[in-house]
């Protein structure tokens, strides 16, 4: 059984999520990972795993190289990617939509070999699209990146879900300066993302 605060789990939430909750979580995530082992186990189905750990130290902390990388190992194009479920899945994880109980929780993920990596996303109807598509990225970039946990782990894991779904090199000719609004919400539905987080790429 794997703890909150061990380096099996990363998640993406708010802060205020009560400790009892978060208690509850961990105790059906853990048996989540159980029946998945065991069914595995139990099934001749082609499990290999694309998913691979890079060291950001080896790559000189460049996130959004890693990300391209990553991009590239799964064969996705360049521009938005069209299915990330499909995506994740093709590379051999498993992708859960879990009740957290909380609307402040928007995802988690648990990778410990030989279980493949394990994604929930919360199944809320309130949570949009477009969130759960940048707290899946997010997580594939804990996934990658984080061995071990380290005090920027958050924000690196943003960068890489910024560039893995928006790579800089595809986007950068959509935004022509000054950056309008509406050019912005024209853009929204084509890499389907939130405005605001084509906005913090547009910034980067």
């Amino acid at each position: 059984v794997h703890p909150f605060g061990s380096s099996a789990f990363y998640h993406r939430r708010l802060q205020s999520v009560p400790a009892g909750i978060l208690r509850t979580i961990e105790a059906k995530v853990n048996i989540y990972r159980f029946h998945v082992t065991r069914l595995l186990r139990a099934t001749d189905l082609d499990s290999r795993c694309r998913f691979q750990r890079m060291d950001l130290e080896k790559y000189g902390d460049k996130v959004e190289e890693i990300a391209g990388l990553t991009r590239a190992q799964w064969n996705i194009p360049p521009g938005p990617v069209a299915n990330l479920i499909r995506s994740v899945e093709n590379a051999g994880a498993i992708v859960i939509r879990f009740d957290f109980g909380t609307g402040k929780m928007f995802g988690l993920s648990e990778w410990n070999p030989p279980t493949p990596p394990l994604f929930f996303i919360n199944d809320n109807p309130d949570i949009t699209a477009d969130r759960d598509r940048y707290t899946l990225a997010h997580e594939i970039g804990h996934v990658i990146l984080h061995a071990m946990p380290n005090p920027d782990m958050e924000k690196q894991a943003n960068r890489f879900a910024a560039e893995f779904l928006m790579p800089a090199r595809d986007i950068s000719s959509h935004f022509k300066k000054p950056i309008k609004l509406y050019t912005v919400a024209r853009l929204k539905p084509f890499w389907k993302v939130s405005m605001a987080a084509l906005i913090e790429q547009a910034h980067n």
